[in-house]
């Protein structure tokens, strides 16, 4: 609209007829009023103008534009024989190192033939110690480049005030029918694993009523081992739990208990 007496917006500077000099009425990216969102699943910022509602503008951008829920041109099929389940992210068992669905991804449920030599393995050698230290090492690079990638990705989420030689890093695997990808979280070692649960689920969106008499409950499980952990231990009490690994956040009725 031409207009013989232009306004110039005093924050972005623009020019606008007299319908559109308020700061509203142009959605001035400077006005002070204006906020931006962070999305919980892909980071990306999602400017938010006074008066919109902060709930629809989010379910708007996930349901329509969030890249994270963008179908995948790449799946996953579970290395079961007979199943033919796909996923949209690698699952790899720790022990046999195969590929399998969500279903099949405890040990247990696939009867990895490796769970037999886990409980049996002979004490190690000094030439398995010097294999078992590059692995250490291996792990650790691999962490540090999953800790850059979840971070650029704003995938990482954690307490920021948890000193860096305290923090434990694990990455967390939402239950199936929540649809929501893996997030990497950082804890302190001292943290109960209940108090991580929570917090894991709070930022899932995952339904806990844990703290509700008689309701389903959930768990989080150790994927190397395929064992639930104790909601009343610390990370560090957890035997043999390293910084990188994957937990499983999961209702407890759909866990099956490894078969010795």
């Amino acid at each position: 609209q031409l207009d013989f007496l232009p306004f110039q917006c005093d924050r972005c500077h623009k020019v606008f007829c007299k319908d559109h000099r308020q700061y509203d009425a142009h959605h001035c990216t400077n006005n002070p009023d204006n906020i931006v969102k962070r999305c919980p699943v892909c980071g990306v910022p999602i400017p938010l103008f006074k008066g919109e509602n902060i709930d629809k503008k989010m379910s708007a951008h996930i349901d329509g534009g969030c890249k994270a829920m963008q179908p995948q041109s790449k799946f996953f099929r579970c290395s079961l024989s007979g199943c033919h389940r796909d996923e949209l992210i690698e699952v790899h068992c720790f022990l046999c190192h195969q590929n399998y669905c969500l279903v099949h991804r405890l040990p247990s449920a696939h009867d990895c033939s490796k769970l037999d030599d886990t409980s049996n393995s002979s004490s190690s050698s000094s030439s398995s110690n010097g294999k078992a230290e590059a692995a250490k090492a291996k792990a650790r690079e691999k962490l540090k480049s999953s800790i850059g990638s979840y971070k650029q990705a704003g995938r990482l989420h954690g307490d920021d005030s948890v000193p860096d030689g305290q923090r434990v890093y694990l990455e967390i695997i939402f239950p199936m029918d929540s649809h929501h990808p893996p997030l990497l979280f950082f804890f302190s070692y001292k943290q109960l694993v209940g108090k991580v649960l929570d917090y894991v689920a709070d930022i899932g969106g995952v339904e806990n009523s844990n703290n509700v008499y008689g309701a389903e409950k959930l768990c989080l499980v150790d994927v190397k081992r395929g064992e639930v952990l104790e909601s009343s231990k610390s990370l560090t009490a957890i035997d043999r739990l390293e910084s990188g690994d994957t937990l499983l956040l999961e209702k407890a009725s759909k866990v099956s208990k490894p078969q010795r």
